[in-house]
C-alpha cells in the first residue's frame, strides 16, 4: 500500500479489503471517490 495514505486511510483500506476481498488499489480508489466512507464504498 503506498505511503501516500494516512494511517486512518490505510485502516479504512484494510477494512474495505477485509469486507470485499478487493485489492488495495481498488479499495483506495473506491474509498477516495466515496469520501473515505467504508459503508458507501462497499455499496458502490
Amino acid at each position: 500500500m503506498p505511503s501516500l495514505y494516512s494511517s486512518s486511510q490505510k485502516h479504512m483500506i484494510s477494512q474495505f479489503v477485509g469486507i470485499t476481498g478487493a485489492r488495495d488499489s481498488v479499495a483506495g480508489k473506491l474509498l477516495k471517490s466515496n469520501g473515505w466512507n467504508v459503508e458507501r464504498a462497499v455499496d458502490a
